[in-house]
């Protein structure tokens, strides 16, 4: 790292230079300490303990892969273009998120950049040079071998060979151009491998025994998805980097090596995109290429943008719009983009990671229109927009990252476990990837009832079950059918993987987000209602509070608060098709809130359950001081209209409104 810093800033003099070195070196040792920390740290990743030797391993791996796909970039780079462009591509791969999360989670996606960057590094060695020994090209054989190797069985051929077939398209280019082609082996390799794959693609389409080797037969999971998830995850794994492919495409190199570049990124998102249509789910493979092409173009000498500057501004300024407001519509697709399967609940526990993201992509789209329109001022552009975006991204690596793997990563679940077990005591998983922790041994249930009634089997001992958020809900509805309470969780609050078991022991208490939704019993404070609706679900009371749960006795003009609703269930059948609502009346517009979807979902929701119903109150501007009527209702999906379950007992005001009584604004 210290030498691609001393590289980079060579220009500006031998003393600045060896300055920038000692700075790098300084930087090193730091990065060495806060990697140590975070390897360490339980929540980040699963720690290492020294009888996990299954563990161990695989966490290694994803580290040395990792090393392996920082060296596999920083020389393909350096060898088409610059050392300075080298060093700018491995710095910007070490600070996206893809890079960080899977370089430190037990799971085999790695695999997928590191064995796109061997491949790519070997089709970069194969560039023919004036007198270039044979040894290399034969070097570079045998990086894009064993990147094949590495990842085909995968992630497809299609998708780790790409480079290949950009080495190909390129040679194919030179030649067309009047140019010696200078991609010598990778181009015969490339049109060898196109052939193969049409004849494979021949005997899939008639026999589907070749799907699986062409685009990974380890990613089939669940439904295609549609073709946005691939802009998706380049938006997401990218994040501050993929702001700058517009500045990327302006001002891109020149020559074999540039245009390589180009494609070799065009090419892997192609493959990518391919991929993801037959449901795949894995990381950007093609990530070590785009930021490739990016650190390459800062690097390039030319400082002026070949390519329409203005357009390329608004591409990216357009670029951060739609990441910024897609992070805030859906920010549960950070999951998706990071290969979490399933995804992760993030809505309701990331929105400081969020909002950091947001901003992250804000202010690479100011960086990347600053470098591409605004006057050089001593610097050039590239030096500009390097050091703005490296800033970003080392601000999202140290201070954003680390919160948004917490959530991703099963580590502080198994951590617990490991600490809390006794012989004999077995850990199951439910919807969580058992490749997660790293080979441990634990017992699969494929259902909530399984989880269940493998909980309720524990004797004498305990029995644990890894189970990832979107799971916890049904396996707390089965536990409270059998033992009448919610199940124990030990672990993972505001995380993805969550750690249940099957009961507490003595100075233990249980971190469910459902033991402040499902109740045994009305909680103390409330104003009374007694409003039943359809015979299914009574309104034993309501309360105000802060949105952090504080009891209020009004509301503070303009400022947000919830209103919480205890509500009783009655019946055996499941409650499907169903809303609340909420409704506070006045004069010319009232305020109103639709609770779609419930965090613990109503067709959960059993005989004798005490519910507590979470609504928010953000009473517009035109609600000043004074008594407003509030009403609550049970509406039936999709809740644009009057259809609703009708109130058979209680106060109500004639429309199947369940009548709470009256909300001060102060």
């Amino acid at each position: 790292m210290a030498f691609g810093v001393a590289s980079f800033f060579g220009r500006l003099g031998a003393p600045r230079g060896r300055a920038l070195a000692a700075l790098g070196v300084g930087g090193a040792l730091l990065g060495a300490a806060l990697l140590f920390r975070e390897l360490v740290d339980p929540r980040l990743a699963t720690r290492i303990e020294p009888s996990s030797a299954d563990l161990l391993l695989a966490r290694g791996q994803s580290l040395g892969l990792a090393l392996v796909a920082l060296a596999a970039v920083f020389g393909s780079v350096a060898r088409l273009t610059t050392l300075r462009g080298g060093a700018l591509a491995a710095l910007a791969l070490a600070t996206t998120p893809a890079f960080f999360v899977h370089s430190r989670s037990a799971t085999p996606d790695m695999a997928s950049m590191a064995s796109f960057a061997l491949v790519m590094a070997g089709a970069a060695l194969g560039v023919a040079r004036e007198g270039e020994a044979p040894a290399v090209r034969a070097l570079g054989a045998a990086l894009a071998a064993a990147g094949l190797a590495l990842g085909a069985r995968r992630f497809g051929v299609v998708v780790v060979g790409a480079p290949l077939a950009a080495g190909a398209a390129s040679a194919a280019a030179s030649r067309l151009g009047g140019e010696t082609p200078r991609l010598a082996w990778p181009a015969r390799v490339g049109v060898a491998l196109g052939l193969a794959l049409s004849v494979a693609a021949l005997v899939a389409a008639t026999r589907g025994t070749a799907a699986g080797w062409l685009l990974g037969a380890g990613e089939h999971r669940g439904a295609p998805a549609t073709f946005d998830v691939a802009l998706i995850h380049v938006g997401y794994t990218l994040i501050p980097w993929a702001i700058a492919i517009p500045l990327a495409a302006a001002s891109g190199p020149t020559g074999a090596g540039g245009r390589f570049l180009a494609l070799a990124s065009a090419f892997g998102l192609g493959a990518h995109a391919l991929a993801t249509s037959r449901g795949a789910t894995s990381p950007l493979a093609a990530t070590p290429a785009v930021v490739a092409w990016i650190g390459a173009a800062l690097a390039a000498r030319d400082d002026r943008p070949r390519a329409a500057p203005t357009l390329a501004g608004v591409a990216a300024l357009a670029l951060a719009v739609v990441v910024g407001r897609d992070l805030q519509a859906s920010p549960e697709r950070i999951g998706v983009a990071l290969g979490a399967v399933p995804p992760a609940e993030l809505s309701a526990h990331a929105e400081p990671v969020v909002r950091a993201l947001r901003v992250g992509a804000a202010g690479a789209a100011v960086v990347v229109v600053v470098a591409l329109l605004a006057p050089r001022v001593g610097l050039a552009r590239g030096v500009v927009a390097f050091a703005g975006l490296v800033a970003i991204g080392l601000g999202l690596r140290v201070a954003v990252y680390p919160a948004l793997l917490r959530r991703l990563s099963p580590g502080e679940a198994y951590e617990v476990y490991a600490r809390a077990r006794r012989p004999g005591e077995a850990l199951g998983v439910l919807g969580v990837d058992r490749a997660a922790l790293g080979g441990v041994a634990v017992v699969p249930l494929t259902s909530a009832g399984g989880a269940a009634d493998w909980l309720a089997g524990a004797a004498t001992t305990r029995r644990y079950v890894a189970v990832s958020r979107p799971e916890l809900a049904r396996l707390n509805a089965e536990v409270r059918t059998r033992r009448g309470g919610n199940v124990a969780v030990l672990a993972g609050e505001g995380a993805s993987v969550l750690l249940a078991v099957s009961r507490l022991e003595p100075g233990e208490s249980s971190v469910s987000p459902f033991d402040r939704i499902v109740l045994g019993a009305p909680p103390p404070g409330l104003r009374a209602a007694g409003v039943t609706f359809g015979d299914r679900l009574t309104v034993v009371g309501w309360r105000i509070t802060s949105p952090a749960g504080k009891p209020l006795a009004a509301l503070e003009a303009r400022t947000p608060a919830r209103l919480q609703v205890v509500l009783r269930v009655a019946g055996s059948s499941p409650l499907r098709g169903y809303c609340t609502f909420l409704h506070v009346d006045h004069t010319p517009v009232r305020y109103a809130f639709e609770q779609r979807t419930h965090a613990y979902p109503m067709d959960l929701w059993r005989d004798g359950d005490v519910i507590v119903d979470d609504l928010p109150v953000d009473l517009p501007a035109h609600f000043g001081k004074g008594r407003y009527a509030a009403h609550f209702g049970v509406g039936e999906l999709p809740c644009n209209d009057d259809r609703r379950m009708p109130v058979t007992s209680g106060g109500h005001d004639g429309h199947d409104r369940a009548q709470l009584g009256a909300l001060e604004v102060r």
